[in-house]
């Protein structure tokens, strides 16, 4: 009762699955206030932010059990996810080193040539495309989350890095800030340059 077919595009990826985890805002912060005005509507303190670069792609969830890769879904709405798991089969890893019930969160990247407009229509029309393959697009995970009980997998962000790249997922360069205070978090993105690591070809 958590999934419905949606419109059908020729292939088996037309089902709508219930979104198990929230996929979170799509809210753009063009200023400061704005930032700080999201942070009170949350109404809980933080003791740290994460900071990664911005990918301009196709937000993914995997969903792997007793080790293994079960399913994959796009954001699609707040509510639903489009089940995407023979698109991406292929370019994720089947296999994680851990039993639990984990949900790996991240981008879809397009890395071809092949760009008519923008590189994130390109990977969104491939995902449509029941005939299309996912050959030069990569997936850059970014959260690693236990579903069971709804946390992250690690408590700090260096041992969820080092456990992404031990199960073969490709992993991006992260910066940790000092404490919570938002203008030492503006400090902390002003002057930083992040490049993916390693590289995709």
């Amino acid at each position: 009762n958590h999934a419905k077919y949606v419109f059908p595009k020729n292939n088996d990826d037309t089902i709508k699955i219930k979104h198990a985890l929230a996929f979170g805002t799509l809210q753009k912060f063009k200023e400061k206030s704005d930032l700080s005005r999201y942070f009170k509507r949350l109404n809980f303190e933080f003791d740290k932010f994460i900071i990664t670069p911005k990918l301009d792609g196709v937000s993914c969830r995997l969903f792997y059990k007793d080790c293994k890769l079960i399913y994959a879904t796009n954001r699609h709405d707040k509510e639903f996810g489009i089940q995407i798991t023979s698109k991406v089969i292929n370019i994720v890893p089947n296999k994680i080193n851990v039993k639990k019930e984990v949900a790996i969160r991240g981008e879809l990247l397009y890395i071809g040539k092949d760009i008519q407009t923008t590189a994130r229509n390109k990977i969104a029309g491939l995902l449509t495309d029941s005939s299309a393959t996912l050959e030069d697009c990569i997936f850059v995970p970014y959260e690693a989350v236990d579903v069971s009980k709804k946390c992250q997998l690690f408590t700090e962000f260096t041992d969820a890095l080092n456990w992404l790249k031990a199960n073969e997922f490709i992993a991006i360069t992260r910066v940790e800030s000092k404490d919570s205070n938002l203008d030492s978090l503006l400090e902390v993105i002003k002057p930083i340059n992040l490049f993916i690591t390693p590289d995709f070809k």
